[in-house]
């Protein structure tokens, strides 16, 4: 007769019944059963034996206690009633099932177009939540964004981009201190928030009673500072050596964008941030020039560069991550060439290209 390995027990309510499971090599099983002992006291509080060829055995409800630490043990029997070698002890645990909770409401009704999500968590014996996250549905139930595992509950965490006139589905998923898996439950909400179509900047309204058209845009000024006092050339650019570009508010970096910055004539090696934008929550990108020299080793001689390439860098920083993006490599600018580059950010992925011009 061989020895049975009981698998993991992860914490369960002691309200509701549990199955235990094992594996076992050796004689074919007929029956098997099952003591748990109180860990503290060593007493046996609770045994079972059951006639089955199924490797597991029952745990009814109502007969442990949550908030207390159990070891249990099997052993397995074959068709003559001989029986195997006692399996080690597996240590587990009983809890209450834990309150688990989103900040929002089934059928909510969010005004933007972006969610910040909230937990509450309580669990009565102070089990502790380990890791969580959170799953996006759209109205098919089809997954569209799965976060990160999480820790911390006391942050809220935004998902931005999310469409006008529609409904999703949000649900979180918990891990505790001592392995049960928790869920939220799909929790619906849907968007309003009124849109205006990219491409019209410009609307006008007839106001007959005044025998006037009243014209509305929906054009956002965004102020900007530099260090110092700026040089312009050609009414066209702004002489950024030895300066910065700040921008800041009016704009959100939680939401999709798209941002396109023209440079040329870039000094070399001044590794320096030629943009900063800081939008309305602090969050803060920054647009540096690199380069790379490739040298030439000959004995005795000194070494040479034989050839530059130019390269940017992003600098992200905001309360849920730091990060760095960089473009490929490219020849470095002369004065006249110029490059476009374009910063942007969708489901929430940074991306970062240029364009030679």
């Amino acid at each position: 007769m061989g020895k049975p390995i009981i698998n993991n027990i992860v914490a369960f309510d002691s309200s509701e019944e549990m199955k235990i499971t094992f594996n076992y090599t050796g004689d074919q099983a007929y029956s098997n059963s099952l003591v748990i002992k109180d860990r503290d006291t060593l007493k046996i509080v609770y045994s079972n034996i059951i006639s089955t060829q199924l490797l597991q055995n029952i745990v009814t409800a109502n007969t442990l206690e949550n908030g207390k630490a159990y070891l249990a043990q099997i052993t397995v029997y074959n068709q003559y009633g001989v029986a195997s070698t006692l399996s080690d002890t597996k240590l587990f645990y009983c809890f209450t099932q834990p309150i688990f909770q989103l900040n929002i409401d089934n059928d909510e009704i969010i005004r933007n177009s972006y969610i910040n999500l909230g937990l509450y968590y309580s669990q009565p014996e102070g089990e502790e939540l380990s890791t969580y996250y959170y799953i996006l549905y759209d109205n098919n139930n089809q997954a569209l964004i799965t976060t990160p595992d999480m820790y911390d509950t006391d942050i809220e965490y935004q998902i931005s981009g999310l469409l006008d006139n529609s409904y999703y589905y949000i649900e979180a998923y918990g891990l505790t201190k001592y392995g049960t898996k928790i869920s939220t439950g799909k929790i619906k909400f849907t968007t309003l928030y009124s849109t205006t179509t990219s491409n019209i900047f410009l609307s006008a309204q007839n106001e007959k009673m005044y025998g006037r058209i009243k014209l509305q845009t929906k054009i956002r000024v965004v102020s900007y500072e530099i260090d110092k006092t700026p040089v312009y050339i050609d009414d066209t650019y702004i002489d950024l050596i030895d300066n910065i570009l700040k921008y800041s508010g009016g704009f959100n970096f939680n939401d999709d964008f798209k941002i396109s910055f023209s440079c040329k004539g870039i000094k070399k090696y001044n590794y320096k941030p030629i943009i900063e934008m800081i939008d309305i929550n602090e969050n803060k990108i920054q647009l540096i020039p690199k380069w790379t020299d490739t040298y030439s080793f000959v004995d005795d001689e000194e070494d040479s560069i034989t050839d530059t390439k130019m390269f940017f860098c992003l600098s992200i920083k905001n309360s849920h991550t730091s990060m760095t993006l960089y473009t490929d490599t490219f020849t470095e600018l002369n004065n006249i060439q110029n490059v476009i580059v374009t910063i942007t950010k969708k489901n929430n992925l940074y991306g970062l290209n240029y364009r030679l011009n």
